[in-house]
């Protein structure tokens, strides 16, 4: 059996609530920075910013057409980029 072909696509506005309710997942909000849920209001700002900002790289994580996760770059400097990465509980551990 093979694995889905996994796809990266540019989150888009649709994507807001589902990137608000993975965010608030037990299991990620323990892995965050800042260890806390976050309300709807203070989400679709800090997206509505992900989406207009050029030094932020915001990717949706598909696996077989499945959105699975997302994968973030925030630049720190002009040759320096942080590097957000979370997928699914059901989709990590497989190497």
């Amino acid at each position: 059996m093979t694995a889905p072909a996994l796809l990266l696509r540019p989150a888009a506005p649709d994507d807001a609530e589902r990137l608000l309710a993975w965010r608030n997942r037990p299991e990620i909000v323990a892995l965050g920075t800042q260890q806390r849920r976050v309300d709807a209001a203070e989400h679709a700002a800090w997206f509505a910013e992900a989406l207009a900002s050029d030094q932020r790289l915001l990717l949706i994580v598909e696996a077989g057409g499945v959105p699975i996760g997302q994968v973030r770059f925030d630049a720190l400097d002009a040759a320096n980029w942080s590097v957000s990465i979370y997928l699914l509980e059901p989709y990590t551990g497989r190497g």
